[in-house]
């Protein structure tokens, strides 16, 4: 995420701001409103930053080895940690967790019910695009998946759009390769 920003010219110096925060009050100081190129761009390479700090903290492999389960279970509040990678799953599929939150390396708050992260989720409007999760994430991020309803997801319509378009690839040279600099002001 420090790379992100700091390649935005928006460093993340206050530990306290939940990233996606820090996000949204770029887009207000920059002035890019939503749907615009400058916001699409910028929310596909944010989504690029999250899904590479959860990279960096759990990896993307598509099959990963029980220690890595575990130190996900562990972060999502394991009493015990379990055993196998089944036993991993069944409990991951069990908590409900932000996306955003987890990924970012938040605080993460472990929700009682799909419907009380649902809320959440609408309330603070820290949405990741399923299409990319599930493509790119690898079997954690996959195995965190919540279907949500049709009123959410329309939500996050216009970053899967982008998504399909193809720019999310071109997003990732944005968070580390020159073409931030087109974003600066």
């Amino acid at each position: 995420m420090d790379t992100f920003f700091a390649g935005l010219g928006f460093p993340l110096l206050d530990r306290t701001i939940h990233p996606h925060t820090h996000f949204q009050r770029l887009i207000q100081q920059r002035g890019w409103a939503v749907g615009s190129r400058n916001h699409r761009r910028a929310t596909a390479a944010f989504n690029e930053a999250l899904l590479a700090t959860f990279a960096e903290r759990f990896g993307n492999d598509a099959s990963p080895p029980v220690e890595v389960w575990q130190r996900l279970c562990a972060a999502l509040g394991a009493r015990t940690l379990p055993e196998t990678v089944t036993q991993c799953k069944k409990f991951i599929k069990r908590t409900h967790v932000n996306l955003v939150d987890l990924m970012a390396g938040a605080d993460i708050h472990v929700f009682r019910s799909k419907e009380e992260l649902i809320e959440y989720t609408r309330a603070t409007e820290r949405y990741f695009p399923r299409k990319m999760a599930k493509e790119r994430g690898g079997g954690l991020l996959r195995c965190l998946l919540r279907e949500m309803p049709a009123a959410v997801l329309e939500q996050t319509a216009a970053e899967e759009e982008v998504e399909e378009v193809g720019e999310v690839k071109e997003m990732m040279m944005l968070v580390v390769g020159e073409a931030l600099e087109g974003l600066k002001m």
